[in-house]
């Protein structure tokens, strides 16, 4: 199973209604606290939308620039507080909708998973003189 795969059983994300086109990425925001951590509930007027969450899908143009920033479909990203926008999704007919927010791949600002991905690979500069990740090579072991 992939890590996309068990992240939309873990949050209960929508089916992806479309493939997005170039560099448009489908991300589904994470939901709303409905209570604070005092234990107070907030109204969902006055609630913060979350500025990160889950990617569920990416253009042909966006896979290129998730490749040279080591971010895979399935990773929690974070993005611009008002970044995109956001597509309601339903499931049933009269069931509250789950939101998808579509976006350009630009306005992911990181991923947390790419963190520990990053861990095998140096940041080095290519013959065109720009950085990019190279793997690092495995150490073999003494037989």
């Amino acid at each position: 199973m992939s890590k996309l795969d068990e992240r939309i059983k873990q949050y209960d994300i929508p089916e992806i209604p479309y493939l997005p086109l170039h560099k448009d990425v489908l991300v589904f925001r994470m939901p709303d606290d409905e209570k604070t951590r005092g234990g107070l509930y907030v109204p969902r007027t006055n609630a913060e939308p979350k500025s990160y969450g889950i990617l569920v899908a990416a253009g042909l143009g966006a896979l290129d620039v998730m490749y040279a920033n080591l971010i895979e479909t399935g990773d929690v990203v974070w993005f611009g507080t008002y970044e995109g926008e956001e597509k309601t999704v339903s499931s049933e007919v009269g069931a509250p909708g789950r939101k998808l927010l579509q976006m350009k791949i630009e306005g992911i600002r990181g991923s947390v998973d790419a963190v520990d991905r990053a861990k095998g690979f140096d940041i080095v500069r290519n013959e065109k003189g720009e950085h990019e990740y190279q793997e690092k090579p495995k150490k073999r072991k003494a037989a």
